[in-house]
């Protein structure tokens, strides 16, 4: 770090915890929460951070800041457990508390460490002094920032394959397309962080909302098999707005909630989770557009250039007419075998995600997930109308009104979405049907693929749905074909192999996938 070339002030840093009200004091802290600025009724943009040090998270307790500025640049770009220096910090009473603001001749300065350890100064003016004292006062706070679990636990989900149900996290990542999806409603930025989401995510169907995408096309070549989609809503439209493709972001206080889809008659049987920046600025929520040297970013731009790299080589080999998806077949263990299709060639899963629908497809694949679970006969099966196509779990107690007979002592139910739609009795009785959704993958890249009806029932060698209910032995037989082909421990590449047909179609809101002509073998 420079020192000024001015004459050196000499300045006392008062501990937090000796702090009066109606005093203009200089100190240091670590930020223990901020909340991105925002713009005032006036004119000015205001920013929240809350600092501590040794005394004040001895005593249990806080200071809040309010730093004010004309312009959003002029403030301080800090994130939980950054080091800032406050000169000129006006204290006063508020509600009981103390509290500290920005005035005449305020400055600040924040220091981060970056992954090699240098330490990264940023200052609100090009002049500022830096001393011994400086030096010392930053080294205990960082040993004091170690020794603490809330700082040194921040930010657990460092990417997308950490991604869990219902939790809140910061989020760094690079923006490949951006599109308004309702003005000042709704703004779609679609981004990637060079790792996949360890579950299944919600896409927002751009052409078929007719969305105009503002897209890096050079970027998505690379990164289009990684990119997910981000739903910024309300208050954080208008910055959002002002994202272009290739910038870094951070986002913090994003939501990764399960997809609400809409009350349609067959629901999707394997639930996805979306990304979801909500309203409000509650928890410090908004969006940071950071710089290309901003140290948050060191890490991913280096897993993003390695990543690219492999990209090309990979593109390379795979546009290599001499190239095969897999050196041989022959000599593989799978798990299951196909019908009639022996002699079309394999497909690569990059293939099968970029290609028109429909299609078909023979794949090799391993079964990262599937559902639903077989834990009993009324989770494992559905009900379906052929008449309508209304479809539902054999466990929806909304049925048992429309109960028809019971026959060897199996219930047959009518459809109850025919039944609103008719005063006769001539109400169609629902068939029982195998219905599972598979997470498909190559290691690389993964498919959701659905099997059901004809195709289960061939898949699991001709068992039927009655058989499964009336007869253990058949229950027994297809939990073992699923144990077969999938096992819960061990890495996704120690997972059985699996030999199918995928055929590829258009759904209400994305491409479809569904296996067909393929067994377990016996």
């Amino acid at each position: 770090m420079e020192k000024s070339k001015f004459k050196t002030r000499t300045y006392s840093y008062n501990s937090l915890i000796t702090l009066k009200p109606n005093t203009v004091v200089d100190v240091y802290g670590i930020v223990k929460f901020h909340k991105l600025p925002f713009k005032t009724k006036g004119t000015d943009y205001l920013m929240i951070v809350t600092i501590v040090d040794e005394s004040l998270i001895q005593a249990d307790e806080k200071l809040k800041c309010l730093l004010f500025a004309h312009g959003e640049e002029s403030l301080p770009q800090v994130k939980i457990g950054s080091i800032v220096r406050f000169h000129r910090l006006r204290v006063n009473l508020h509600s009981g508390e103390l509290q500290g603001s920005s005035g005449k001749g305020f400055s600040w300065l924040v220091v981060d460490s970056r992954s090699d350890g240098c330490l990264v100064p940023k200052a609100s003016s090009l002049n500022y002094t830096f001393t011994d004292v400086d030096r010392k006062m930053i080294e205990r706070l960082f040993c004091v920032k170690q020794q603490n679990q809330e700082f040194r636990c921040q930010d657990l989900v460092k990417s997308l394959e950490q991604l869990k149900e219902g939790i809140y996290f910061d989020f760094v990542c690079q923006v490949v397309a951006v599109s308004v999806v309702e003005e000042g409603v709704c703004f779609l930025i679609q981004v990637w962080d060079g790792t996949r989401p360890s579950c299944p995510l919600f896409t927002v169907e751009a052409a078929e909302r007719n969305l105009i995408m503002q897209t890096d096309m050079e970027l998505r070549k690379v990164a289009k098999d990684w990119l997910v989609d981000v739903c910024v809503f309300d208050d954080h439209f208008q910055k959002a707005a002002t994202i272009k493709p290739g910038m870094f972001i951070k986002f913090f206080n994003l939501h990764c909630p399960k997809h609400k889809t809409p009350d349609l008659v067959n629901p999707p049987a394997y639930e996805e989770l979306e990304l979801v920046l909500h309203r409000g600025t509650s928890y410090g929520r908004g969006i940071k557009i950071l710089s290309g040297t901003d140290p948050e970013i060191d890490n991913l731009k280096k897993r993003l250039e390695e990543l690219t790299k492999k990209v090309e080589r990979t593109h390379t080999s795979l546009t290599d007419p001499k190239g095969s998806p897999y050196k041989t077949v022959k000599g593989i263990k799978v798990k299951t075998v196909i019908q009639g299709h022996q002699s079309v060639k394999l497909s690569h899963f990059c293939d099968v995600k970029n290609a028109t629908a429909p299609m078909k497809f023979r794949l090799l694949a391993r079964v990262m997930d599937y559902s639903p679970k077989l834990s009993s006969v009324s989770d494992f099966l559905s009900l379906f109308c052929l008449q309508c196509h209304y479809l539902t779990p054999i466990n929806n107690y909304n049925l048992e009104p429309s109960t028809f007979q019971i026959k060897d002592g199996v219930e047959y139910y009518r459809c109850p979405h025919c039944a609103k739609k008719t005063n006769s009795n001539d109400i169609p009785v629902m068939e029982y049907i195998f219905l599972m959704k598979f997470i498909l993958t190559d290691g690389v890249y993964y498919i959701i693929a659905n099997l059901w009806r004809d195709e289960a029932v061939k898949f699991f060698n001709n068992i039927t749905p009655l058989e499964f209910i009336s007869d253990a032995e058949a229950m027994n037989k297809v939990r073992g074909y699923l144990e077969r082909i999938h096992s819960s421990e061990g890495s996704s590449q120690n997972l059985p192999m699996m030999e199918c047909c995928v055929k590829s179609f258009t759904g209400h809101n994305s491409v479809c996938y569904e296996i067909f002509d393929t067994l377990i073998a016996a």
